[in-house]
């Protein structure tokens, strides 16, 4: 039996990813118990997808489209995700 054809064993790996989700876990609920991210932030959060901030970005213009509030003013900056991933 040739001891040089085995490779060690690493328990990095597993480590590593037990870490991780402990960080991971720690810091989330810290940033939820101080709400630190606004309720505007959406992608990677929970019941915060991109499909609800669309809808939210629809619906406030249909809103702001209807003239029975005249006093309010709405202004809409559009910001293209689809050209910094090119």
């Amino acid at each position: 039996m040739d001891v040089t054809n085995f490779r060690p064993l690493a328990l990095l790996t597993s480590f590593s990813k037990i870490l991780e989700k402990v960080i991971y876990t720690r810091l989330y609920q810290h940033i939820n118990q101080n709400n630190i991210l606004a309720p505007e932030q959406y992608g990677f959060r929970n019941n915060a997808s991109t499909v609800k901030a669309s809808f939210k970005l629809i619906n406030e213009t249909l809103l702001a489209l209807n003239p029975s509030p005249p006093n309010n003013i709405y202004i809409y900056i559009y910001v293209s995700h689809t050209e910094p991933f090119k």
